[in-house]
């Protein structure tokens, strides 16, 4: 036991500092990829990375990013959008028309309510389909306050006007939901 003391035995390692510390969280880098070929669709879809985007930009079968409560605010901006021309053909008779272009503006905005709350959304087909009713019983709630104040109708015939609506929204709202289903390959759900 030559140049050791005989009470601390063997000599201590050197200092081994161990693995470099983590992170607390991972940074999100997207890969690097190639210019996008083509047009100016073929480039946004490229810079989407993947998102179904309006206008259907994005890969297909994909579900975007916009939360589910957002199919909520699709419901009512399609009631806007109905009262907004319920409003308009109540000023203007197109002759030979009639009701139907009520019909069709209102048939089309919760179409388009239905299919964008599963396009844009990640919202399922039970939360898409919820919106649209509740969306629908509010539309049909405006129609009978638009049927006693502005047209003058009789209660009876204010509310034939709401049923009416509630029944065109709910079928053409479930109708666009259906649509979006096929089209993203999801129908079963």
């Amino acid at each position: 036991m030559q140049g050791r003391d005989p009470r601390f035995g063997q000599q201590p390692a050197p200092y081994n500092p161990g693995p470099a510390p983590q992170a607390p969280y991972a940074v999100y880098a997207p890969p690097p990829t190639a210019p996008a070929q083509g047009g100016w669709q073929a480039q946004m879809a490229a810079r989407a990375g993947g998102l179904n985007l309006p206008g259907g930009l994005g890969k297909a079968g994909q579900i975007s990013g916009l939360p589910a409560p957002v199919a909520f605010g699709l419901g009512l901006v399609a009631v806007a959008v109905a009262l907004v021309f319920d409003v308009v053909f109540l000023h203007i008779h197109i002759p030979g028309v009639g009701s139907y272009a009520w019909y069709l503006t209102t048939a089309l905005s919760f179409a388009g309510a239905g299919w964008a709350a599963i396009k844009w959304t990640r919202a399922s087909r039970t939360v898409a389909m919820t919106a649209l009713g509740f969306a629908a019983a509010v539309y049909g709630v405006a129609d009978l306050g638009l049927g006693l104040v502005l047209e003058n109708l009789p209660m009876a015939g204010a509310i034939m006007l709401g049923a009416q609506g509630v029944g065109i929204g709910i079928f053409t709202g479930f109708g666009g939901v259906f649509k979006a289903l096929r089209e993203r390959g999801d129908a079963s759900e």
